[in-house]
Parts: structure tokens; sequence; C-alpha cells
């Protein structure tokens, strides 16, 4: 990489950043109960930054080829760009610890998950004969290096490991599901097995629901399309463009006192958890919410020095719509952390006297996504009376807006749930729109 680089800046490119990221992949899917050919591959994949005249050139490649092609691809880009005012950073080659790779998920091959799959759809099937389920594991290893010609050197591994398993419930377009994400091995868990043979008991219970508000209890798998709203709020690009609800209410209370929410890449084995981000700046834990307080965004090296401050360490190469190398770095979380509460789930469902207990949403994109409003359909979703579930509830809408529902009755659970980028408790809502 350094005589690349050596090159590069000969070529007449001022800084130059390189980052690689190799990755492995085993993916399995089980559809009702029926194993599909496994799929497996290995990709390399890279790109190149430049800086010249204060411009920012972008070259992604699957491979590190001709070096005097790339340069002159880097001096066309950089021509073209965007006028920048900042520099790559810094950040030496000593890497903050985190816990975030497991060596004991390189040894494990496709027939081992094909193995786990088919004990624990065998598990499943123990507790309910009827069940036909779809059942998908995903396992990633990837390796990571970023190196720039101002002195910034790393190189890393990450892992993933996913489950997500749907009871498919007849006459509905989903199904009752449980979802695990981990960076170290773990068995999928007996409790979700066990929360889906009840819940789809229920599921096939279609009951008749007529309120057009009340309280409503969001399951993780539900409650991430709401702080997605929040996510855009926080995003560096729109503080900057000034189209944020947020913008220019540092120190403001925003939302319940009840709520703390972080940027926190220093919990251990979730996928979020690395050290720095693909621009190459440390990653670190940061306080976005404090008790319904807002104390700050989050930004990438362009978006930091448009908004005369220094990056986050959330310059990523994803967004909920894209991930790849292809894409340059923008905004992002590493994981989005919301501090839990003191009531268990169970407490939750028990103290409501009527309400839904909502598990999936549909169509988490509508409504006007940067002011907080939200109007989703409820894939799967329970009415809850005295304190029980009774049934599913189909056919019905709810709606509302964050910057309000955030600030009433609001009450989070002492469990809390990995879901992608997101480590979520349990939420109470006091009253929520339905449509039905």
């Amino acid at each position: 990489m350094e005589k690349l680089i050596n090159f590069l800046m000969s070529e007449g490119i001022e800084e130059v950043e390189l980052l690689i990221k190799e990755r492995k992949e085993k993916i399995l899917t089980f559809q009702n109960s029926i194993l599909l050919p496994p799929y497996e591959r290995e990709l390399k994949e890279f790109s190149a930054r430049g800086i010249k005249e204060g411009k920012l050139g972008f070259v992604p490649s699957a491979e590190v080829f001709d070096f005097r092609e790339l340069a002159r691809q880097l001096l066309i880009s950089t021509n073209l760009g965007p006028k920048v005012n900042f520099h790559f950073p810094y950040s030496g080659s000593c890497l903050p610890k985190r816990k975030v790779f497991d060596p004991a998920l390189e040894d494990i091959t496709c027939a081992d998950l094909i193995s786990q799959g088919r004990e624990i759809l065998a598990k499943l099937t123990q507790l309910n004969s009827r069940i036909n389920a779809n059942f998908n594991i995903s396992l990633i290893i990837e390796y990571i290096t970023i190196v720039n010609s101002n002195g910034t050197y790393f190189k890393y591994p990450v892992s993933e490991l996913t489950y997500q398993l749907t009871g498919i419930v007849e006459g509905s377009k989903t199904g009752v599901t449980r979802m695990l994400f981990s960076s170290k091995f773990v068995p999928f868990p007996q409790e979700k097995l066990e929360e889906i043979a009840f819940y789809y008991s229920l599921a096939n219970n279609l009951v008749d629901f007529k309120l057009s508000s009340c309280p409503v209890i969001l399951d993780p798998q539900a409650g991430w399309t709401l702080f997605y709203r929040f996510y855009t709020g926080v995003n560096g690009e729109n503080i900057l463009k000034g189209v944020s609800p947020l913008a220019g209410k540092v120190g403001e209370r925003i939302f319940s006192p009840k709520l703390s929410i972080l940027d926190d890449p220093t919990l251990d084995y979730l996928p979020g958890s690395i050290p720095v981000d693909d621009e190459g700046v440390l990653t670190s834990r940061k306080i976005l919410v404090e008790k319904g307080v807002l104390k700050g965004f989050i930004f990438d090296l362009f978006t930091a020095s448009g908004y005369g401050t220094s990056s986050t360490g959330n310059g990523l190469k994803h967004t909920m719509w894209m991930k790849g190398m292809e894409f340059p770095p923008r905004p992002n979380f590493t994981t989005l952390f919301c501090q839990p509460g003191n009531l268990t789930v169970k407490e939750m469902i028990t103290s409501l006297e009527e309400g839904i207990l909502i598990e999936e949403v549909l169509g988490f994109h509508s409504g006007n996504i940067l002011a907080g409003d939200f109007s989703v359909n409820v894939g799967m979703g329970y009415l809850i009376k005295n304190g029980k579930p009774r049934g599913r509830v189909g056919g019905c809408m709810v709606s509302g807006n964050i910057y309000s529902l955030f600030n009433d009755d609001i009450t989070l659970s002492k469990e809390c749930e990995a879901i992608g980028r997101y480590y979520i408790p349990y939420l109470k809502l006091g009253k929520i729109n339905i449509t039905n």
C-alpha cells in the first residue's frame, strides 16, 4: 500500500486514502423448512480517495488494478469532485480494544450451519408441529485495512452472525419473527423458539379490533423504525443543509427525561462496535440525548468540516438503503443505543388494560421521515386485553410523530435487543393513532 500511495502522490495527488475490505460470506436459507442451495463467496473490495487543490476524488474498484490507470481515474475524479475543507486524519496505528470479532466463527463451515439450522427447526417443530418456517442464517467475516498518506494505518477483523427465523402465518403476508445479531458465536436461544411457538398460536386467531387510538408496545423489530426518524434528525448532512428539525437545538429538551440515546461502538460483540470508521477516524462513545436533552450530532469528515467541527468517527459506507465500497462515506451510527428502563417486557404487557403489542411494521419509509412522522401498517401485532395477548390484529395502521410521542407517556423495558445497528429496548407509548 505504501508503494501505491507514493506513486499516486508522485502523479500529483496531494493526499491519498486507501480502503480494502476482504469479505467471506456464508448464507443459508430454509424456505418452508426446506433447505435451498447454500450461498458462499469470497470478495475483495477496494476504494481510493484523493485530495488535489482542495477537491475530493473517489474511485471504487473490485481490486487494486494498474497503478497508472488508478492515478488517471483519481485525477479525473478530483478535477470533477466537490470542494472540501478537510484533510485525511492522522490517527496513528494503535487501535482501541473492541470486541467485534470471534475467531471461532472462522472455523464454521456451511455444513456446520446446515446442521445447526436443521436442529433449530426440529426444536421449533417439537414446540408446534403446525409451523412452517423460513430461516435465514448469515455468517460474515471481514478483514479491513485503511491507510492514508498522513500516517494512518489500521488493519482489523470483524465478524457478524445473523439469524432470522419466521413462523409463516397462513392468510398473512408475514409471520412471527425472531432475530439475533452478534459478532460472536451464539446458538439461537430456546427462549426465542418458545416465543415463536406461543405467538404463532395467537397469530392464527384474528380478532376484531376497532379502537381509534390506544397504548402500544413496540418490539425492537418495530421500534427501530421510530429511532430511524431520530437518525435523520442528528445526521450531519441534514444539519449542514439546515433541514433537520433538530438544527440549532443542542442543549434543549427534545424528548422525555426517560430517554437517553447514544452512538456506542464500545458494546461487546455487536456488529457496529468497530474501532475506526471508514475514513480512518477513531470511533468513540457519544451521548446524543441525555435525559431528553439534545447533546450533539454525528458527522463524517465532509459534514464536520462544513459545520466547523471535527468528525465524530461516523463516516461509514452504509446507509439504510445501500452498503458497499462503491459508495462514499456518509454520517451513520456505529450502534444506536437507547438506554433501558425499569420494567420487564412481561410487566409492560400485564400493565396494559387494552392496547396492541406490535412486533413488525410494513412500509417503514412512509410519512415525512425527516420531520419525525411515521405512518406504517401493522405487519404482525396482537391485541392486549386485561394484561394478556388475545389474538392477532389485522388490517390496521399506526401513525404519529416521534417528537410528540417521545415526549408523552413513554416507558422503556429492561431488556434491549440488537436489530442491525440499533440496540434498543421495547417501547410502550401512551396513546397512538390507529386506522383500521
